[in-house]
């Protein structure tokens, strides 16, 4: 098992709108890599990491819509019938630390969690006299 602190940074037109962070503990080794959104993978990459994107999609009749959460600076919407070339970049950063004990042992998946300290050979068992 494998802790990693995780950073995914939004990108529109090359410039960076935000960034947010997370957390995995995972048995795979990963690596940092980037993804191209366009209007036809749009729907599948927000369902699958949404809450982790720096926007949020609107749905219209004339088609959708993309809002930024920029933090007080002012980026234009992206209306799909004007723009027909999205032009939205993800750049996942994956750093393998050590988390502590406490972290661990909070981990929401207890099974994960439990197989992680046991690679470690950390064993909480209980001593009998």
């Amino acid at each position: 098992m494998n802790y990693y602190n995780v950073c995914v940074s939004t990108y529109c037109n090359n410039v960076q709108i935000g960034c947010r962070y997370t957390n995995c503990l995972t048995k795979d080794y990963k690596e940092s890599y980037t993804e191209e959104l366009t209007w036809d993978n749009l729907r599948d990459k927000y369902n699958q990491n949404g809450t982790l994107y720096f926007f949020s999609i609107w749905n219209f009749k004339k088609g959708r819509r993309i809002s930024f959460f920029d933090g007080g600076k002012y980026h234009a919407d992206i209306k799909e019938w004007k723009e027909p070339k999205l032009n939205i970049t993800i750049k996942w950063e994956y750093q393998l630390t050590v988390p502590s004990i406490e972290t661990i042992l909070r981990w929401h998946n207890g099974e994960d969690a439990i197989q992680y300290l046991i690679e470690r050979g950390i064993n909480i068992l209980e001593k009998t006299p």
